[in-house]
């Protein structure tokens, strides 16, 4: 008789030592417990969420309208296999110390890591500090910002380059046509900042 057990470890469970033998488990329970505070969360809220693990990332996050989400990573990863691990729509995001790898059909812009887009270009206000994008394969640029807003990035590396249509790769961070982005960037490396020609021109840049 063959019997296979397929668990996750409780804090307050233990094995024959401690509580420490499944402490580098890859949890979907964090990210569930996130979604459903999300979708409680009025106009106005502040949403705060800390990973105490690599959270599995396998459908969208949403943070709905008027609602800012403050997500520590605490340097824990979220592994994503879903095209639009996060949506901003007219919200706020303050994202810390995460790595967002795995896999997306395309990068931030439309199904990727972080979503910022909008059809009428709704508010968007973020900051990212110590985050870095590497995803395997993304279908555009890893992080695209949309929208009207002020972002800033601190200390972030942005990797995972797409392939576009064109067959040209595609490294980095895009401010989308029409969007009006005031984009600061202290530090990092974040693969170029593209900047939609003749569509972006209330957008600004300022590296430090």
């Amino acid at each position: 008789i063959s019997i296979t057990v397929v668990a996750t470890q409780m804090t307050a469970e233990y094995d024959s030592f401690d509580d420490q033998y499944d402490k580098d488990a890859t949890y979907t329970a964090e990210i569930d417990q996130l979604k459903t505070k999300l979708a409680a969360a009025q106009s106005g809220e502040t949403v705060e969420y800390a990973l105490t693990h690599d959270a599995y990332i396998d459908s969208m996050i949403k943070v709905p309208n008027g609602v800012t989400l403050v997500l520590n990573g605490n340097g824990h990863q979220a592994i994503v296999n879903t095209a639009y691990p996060f949506y901003v729509n007219n919200a706020n995001i303050q994202m810390n110390d995460l790595t967002i790898t795995g896999k997306a059909t395309y990068a931030i812009f439309t199904k990727g890591a972080i979503w910022d887009y909008n059809g009428n270009n709704a508010t968007v206000n973020a900051s990212f500090n110590n985050v870095t994008v590497d995803l395997d394969k993304a279908d555009n640029y890893p992080v695209v910002f949309n929208g009207i807003g002020e972002i800033t990035m601190t200390d972030c590396t942005i990797t995972g380059a797409g392939l576009s249509a064109e067959g040209d790769y595609r490294n980095g961070t895009h401010i989308f046509a029409g969007a009006e982005i005031n984009l600061t960037v202290n530090g990092g490396t974040i693969g170029g900042v593209l900047m939609n020609a003749n569509y972006a021109d209330n957008s600004t840049l300022t590296l430090n």
